[in-house]
Protein backbone atom coordinates (compact mmCIF):
# COMPACT_ATOMS: atom_id res chain seq x y z
CA UNK A 1 0.00 0.00 0.00
CA UNK A 2 2.67 2.33 1.06
CA UNK A 3 4.54 1.47 -2.57
CA UNK A 4 1.50 2.61 -4.61
CA UNK A 5 0.98 5.90 -2.19
CA UNK A 6 4.33 6.58 -2.86
CA UNK A 7 4.07 5.57 -6.99
CA UNK A 8 1.10 8.07 -7.09
CA UNK A 9 2.98 11.11 -5.43
CA UNK A 10 5.52 10.63 -7.58
CA UNK A 11 3.24 10.50 -10.79
CA UNK A 12 1.85 13.45 -9.39
CA UNK A 13 4.85 15.62 -8.94
CA UNK A 14 6.27 14.68 -12.59
CA UNK A 15 2.45 15.71 -13.71
CA UNK A 16 2.70 18.84 -11.80
CA UNK A 17 6.08 19.84 -13.05
CA UNK A 18 5.19 18.89 -16.85
CA UNK A 19 2.78 21.94 -16.19
CA UNK A 20 4.95 23.97 -14.99
CA UNK A 21 6.65 23.81 -18.69
CA UNK A 22 3.17 25.22 -20.11
CA UNK A 23 3.19 28.92 -18.83
CA UNK A 24 6.06 29.68 -21.10
CA UNK A 25 6.70 33.49 -21.85
CA UNK A 26 5.53 34.17 -25.34
CA UNK A 27 8.26 33.56 -27.71
CA UNK A 28 10.62 35.99 -29.72
CA UNK A 29 9.77 36.89 -33.11
CA UNK A 30 11.95 35.33 -34.98
CA UNK A 31 13.98 36.12 -38.12
CA UNK A 32 12.36 35.12 -41.57
CA UNK A 33 15.76 32.81 -42.17
CA UNK A 34 15.42 31.29 -38.94
CA UNK A 35 11.84 30.73 -38.24
CA UNK A 36 12.38 28.32 -41.77
CA UNK A 37 14.90 26.63 -40.02
CA UNK A 38 12.89 26.02 -36.92
CA UNK A 39 9.45 24.88 -39.54
CA UNK A 40 12.53 22.35 -40.86
CA UNK A 41 13.35 21.00 -37.51
CA UNK A 42 9.43 20.55 -36.89
CA UNK A 43 8.91 18.86 -39.88
CA UNK A 44 11.70 16.34 -39.00
CA UNK A 45 10.31 16.17 -35.09
CA UNK A 46 6.88 15.63 -36.29
CA UNK A 47 7.94 12.87 -38.63
CA UNK A 48 6.67 14.60 -41.96
CA UNK A 49 8.75 12.58 -44.11
CA UNK A 50 6.95 9.41 -42.86
CA UNK A 51 4.26 9.58 -44.74
CA UNK A 52 5.13 12.83 -47.60
CA UNK A 53 8.23 12.75 -49.73
CA UNK A 54 10.23 15.85 -50.74
CA UNK A 55 13.12 15.83 -53.11
CA UNK A 56 12.87 12.46 -53.56
CA UNK A 57 13.33 11.94 -49.32
CA UNK A 58 10.44 10.01 -47.52
CA UNK A 59 7.90 8.15 -47.56
CA UNK A 60 4.63 8.10 -50.45
CA UNK A 61 1.99 7.78 -48.12
CA UNK A 62 0.78 11.33 -48.50
CA UNK A 63 0.89 13.67 -51.08
CA UNK A 64 4.67 14.29 -52.57
CA UNK A 65 5.40 18.21 -50.83
CA UNK A 66 7.66 19.18 -53.97
CA UNK A 67 6.29 22.10 -54.84
CA UNK A 68 3.78 22.51 -52.29
CA UNK A 69 4.88 25.87 -51.78
CA UNK A 70 3.01 26.36 -55.26
CA UNK A 71 0.11 24.52 -54.79
CA UNK A 72 -1.13 25.84 -51.72
CA UNK A 73 -1.67 29.09 -50.55
CA UNK A 74 -0.93 29.86 -46.86
CA UNK A 75 -4.79 29.61 -45.32
CA UNK A 76 -4.60 26.34 -46.90
CA UNK A 77 -1.51 25.02 -45.45
CA UNK A 78 -2.63 26.09 -42.21
CA UNK A 79 -6.32 24.32 -42.60
CA UNK A 80 -4.12 21.43 -43.52
CA UNK A 81 -2.21 21.12 -40.37
CA UNK A 82 -5.05 22.39 -38.28
CA UNK A 83 -8.25 20.15 -39.52
CA UNK A 84 -6.75 18.02 -42.13
CA UNK A 85 -10.60 15.71 -43.26
CA UNK A 86 -11.75 19.41 -43.25
CA UNK A 87 -10.14 19.49 -47.08
CA UNK A 88 -10.14 15.71 -47.48
CA UNK A 89 -12.40 13.36 -45.88
CA UNK A 90 -10.51 10.39 -45.88
CA UNK A 91 -7.08 11.62 -45.37
CA UNK A 92 -4.89 9.49 -42.59
CA UNK A 93 -3.10 12.46 -41.71
CA UNK A 94 -3.39 13.33 -38.08
CA UNK A 95 -4.28 17.04 -36.55
CA UNK A 96 -1.20 19.24 -35.74
CA UNK A 97 -3.86 21.07 -34.14
CA UNK A 98 -1.76 20.59 -30.46
CA UNK A 99 1.57 22.61 -31.61
CA UNK A 100 1.94 25.86 -30.00
CA UNK A 101 0.58 28.81 -32.76
CA UNK A 102 4.51 30.00 -33.29
CA UNK A 103 5.30 26.50 -34.04
CA UNK A 104 2.69 26.36 -36.42
CA UNK A 105 3.79 29.32 -38.34
CA UNK A 106 7.20 28.20 -38.57
CA UNK A 107 6.12 25.23 -40.14
CA UNK A 108 4.06 26.75 -42.42
CA UNK A 109 6.71 29.28 -43.65
CA UNK A 110 8.70 26.49 -44.06
CA UNK A 111 6.32 24.16 -46.52
CA UNK A 112 5.43 27.61 -48.21
CA UNK A 113 9.34 27.49 -49.07
CA UNK A 114 8.95 24.27 -50.68
CA UNK A 115 8.70 25.42 -55.04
Amino acid sequence: MKIRRLWLTLANAVFCLSLAGCQETPPVPLEPQTTIQKGLELSQRLSCWGCHQHQGQGADLGPNLDGVGNRLARAELEGQLQTPRGRHPDSRMPSFAFIRPFEHKALVDYLLTLQ
